[in-house]
């Protein structure tokens, strides 16, 4: 099994049917869940071991409910609908199997082989889009019908396969070194990720692959920098306090580039750097200390809560410092809000008592970061610096959209909204 799935490929040797464009025969698809699909019957047997439990709960499922497929019980499915019934559908084949569901599992329920306008099964030969081949259709009519909206998603698609197949072929791929470029005084901080990677950063030599691959780490760094450069309340500190809520190994790969968050924030002289979170990686600390070592000249402080919430990690320890900001990356705060799962209610009302905090959230969609801004809004204790706003330093990595109601894309802090947590009266 894969990095991905994708319904149109060999599940073992990730292989596409030659020529793929407009009534090309489709691969053999697996007769028991019907979802993925084998260039030959030798590669199904080869991955018969890894698919098998997913499969038979399938099956399971199909008999029991006495349908021919997972999506044939579907009327006339809205995008909305659909993913609730995927969503769905994810849960009861867990339980079923007694497990979580893998990425690929995963993505075989939300990526199966329907149609991108109408949203149903589509037939037994490929119609796709002739320039992305990613976007599949039932007949030629829903192609035409769908290529004026499905031309903003087309390209960011394409890169999307073209990477999966890249990394596949490459597992243990390290992306080039980059090196920065000699600054000037005129050149101030550039507006977007994209300008800031081809005007101060020698990237002649990366593939489009490493080019995506560096925008995702320096994203979340940048998006700091980007937010705290524009807040009043922040830009002139010579002293920060930043907790990065939510935290996991990604957003820990900001110590490796701190250079760049001391390059335009200069005035900055002693940095407090807090990653929290259940996910958070555990202390390295020989990595730590490197860090300490480069940036010698400047008082930093490094400290990674792992496998604790935000809430907690206070009320657990007298030696936490008060931030003036806090970010959470893609956070969303409304996933699971109103449900006994959801892990960031407690931390939500916790912040708000943090008077006069800088609060930064980001988000893959608009409708999540609407969603996400709701629990603060709503008890009308923020002061709206930016309210769900495209990201400007938003990754430049595509990531199919279960969702499709807005895109069929989204990427990692797309879009952005600050808060400042007002005073008691």
């Amino acid at each position: 099994m894969g990095l991905d799935f994708y319904h149109h490929i060999c599940n073992t040797c990730l292989s596409t049917p030659e020529k793929l464009g407009r009534n090309t025969p489709k691969f053999q698809s697996c007769a028991g869940c019907k979802l993925v699909s084998y260039c030959c019957r030798s590669h199904q047997k080869t991955d018969w071991r890894d698919h098998k439990s997913f499969c038979l709960a399938v099956q399971k499922l199909l008999q029991t409910r006495k349908w021919t497929t997972l999506f044939s019980s579907l009327d006339v499915p809205t995008h909305q609908s659909l993913y609730n019934y995927q969503s769905n559908l994810i849960e009861v084949i867990g339980i079923q199997l007694k497990r979580n569901l893998t990425f690929c599992e995963r993505s075989m329920i939300y990526f199966p082989d329907i149609c991108g306008l109408c949203l149903r099964p589509n037939g037994s030969a490929f119609i796709s889009c002739k320039n992305c081949h990613l976007q599949f259709y039932c007949c030629p009519e829903d192609l035409m019908k769908h290529s004026e909206d499905h031309k903003k998603d087309c390209e960011p698609l394409k890169l999307c396969f073209e990477l999966f197949q890249f990394l596949s072929a490459n597992h243990d791929h390290q992306p080039s070194t980059v090196f920065p470029k000699e600054l000037t005084p005129s050149l101030g901080f550039p507006p977007n990720l994209e300008e800031y990677l081809t005007t101060f950063l020698h990237i002649e030599h990366l593939s489009i692959f490493d080019k995506v691959i560096f925008s995702d780490i320096l994203s979340y760094l940048l998006t700091m920098v980007y937010v705290i450069q524009d807040c009043d309340e922040l830009k002139l500190k010579t002293s920060l306090s930043v907790h990065i809520l939510g935290s996991t190994f990604v957003e820990s790969y900001i110590l490796t580039i701190l250079d760049i968050f001391f390059l335009w924030l200069e005035n900055v002289e002693c940095l407090n750097l807090v990653f929290v979170g259940p996910d958070c990686p555990p202390p390295d600390e020989d990595f730590i200390n490197s860090v300490y070592e480069k940036h010698s000249d400047k008082k930093l402080t490094i400290n990674l809560c792992s496998g604790v919430f935000y809430h907690e990690m206070f009320s657990g320890s007298q030696d936490v410092t008060n931030p003036d900001i806090i970010v959470a990356f893609n956070c969303g705060f409304h996933e699971f809000r109103g449900q006994n799962c959801d892990t960031w209610e407690k931390t939500i009302q916790f912040i708000l008592t943090l008077e006069n905090t800088i609060l930064v959230s980001t988000s893959y969609t608009l409708k999540e970061a609407e969603d996400d801004s709701q629990p603060f809004i709503e008890q009308d204790k923020v002061d709206i610096l930016k309210l769900c706003q495209n990201n400007p330093f938003k990754s430049l990595n595509p990531h199919r959209n279960p969702e499709r109601s807005e895109s069929a894309i989204f990427f990692f802090n797309q879009f952005l909204s600050v808060f400042k947590i007002k005073n008691e009266p």
